[in-house]
């Protein structure tokens, strides 16, 4: 999707620009027709007539062509999305399931984390995701996880989950707590070529330390 504002005052007089400046768009009230790459766009607002001619083509068969590229750019990227999504989510399920091999299949090789939790964050791949997965679990054996919702853009997937567990054993030095804690986290996935490349977290864990009893939980100033 383009960013709109670089057409603005161009809708009212219906005039061209280069498709090699931007790649395909549209919002509900203007249109924007396709020409293909290296030819042109044409830009009207709705309830002005668009231009009569252009250079070389007919408006008839351009706007047709138009048309039938949008769908086709606007289909391929929704497919796409759906895709990433689903294997954002399938990271998570297979977390659930303890099937951690999944993680070579949709993990890059070069993928970086950049949770700050995450003292594992200079491994990169596979190997990298893994070992933080494996902190986890050693602490929260029963540990589950629950997607909520599912944003996608571009080659982004924002994913907001819930996580729940039992402190059972040893994490970054703490003793375990016997205690459960449930967790609201968001996690961005960035994608290349299907695969995970780049993951930003951030999650409540105050709210996670506090469930525990490690942290005492805020109390409102008295008078």
């Amino acid at each position: 999707m383009i960013a709109i504002h670089r057409l603005q005052g161009l809708w009212s007089a219906g005039s061209w620009i280069s498709a090699d400046r931007i790649r395909t768009g549209i919002r509900r009230d203007e249109s924007v027709h396709i020409l293909g790459r290296g030819a042109w766009i044409r830009c009207w607002h709705r309830g002005r007539a668009p231009p009569h001619s252009m250079p070389g083509t007919a408006n008839a068969a351009c706007s047709d062509y138009g048309r039938r590229q949008f769908r086709h750019y606007r289909s391929k990227g929704s497919a796409m999305s759906e895709q990433n999504k689903a294997t954002a989510k399938r990271i998570l399920d297979a977390w659930n399931m303890r099937d951690l091999d999944v993680f070579d299949e949709v993990i890059a090789a070069d993928w970086i984390n950049h949770d700050p939790q995450n003292p594992f964050a200079d491994v990169h791949g596979p190997d990298g995701f893994k070992k933080f997965v494996q902190m986890y679990l050693a602490a929260f054996s029963d540990q589950r996880f629950l997607v909520n919702e599912q944003i996608a853009e571009g080659d982004f997937v924002t994913t907001r989950w819930t996580g729940t567990g039992t402190n059972d054993g040893e994490m970054m030095g703490m003793s375990p707590t016997g205690k459960s804690a449930v967790v609201q986290g968001i996690t961005i996935n960035r994608f290349q070529d299907g695969k995970i490349v780049e993951s930003w977290s951030c999650w409540d864990t105050l709210g996670m330390m506090q469930q525990l009893g490690v942290v005492q939980p805020a109390h409102s100033a008295t008078t």
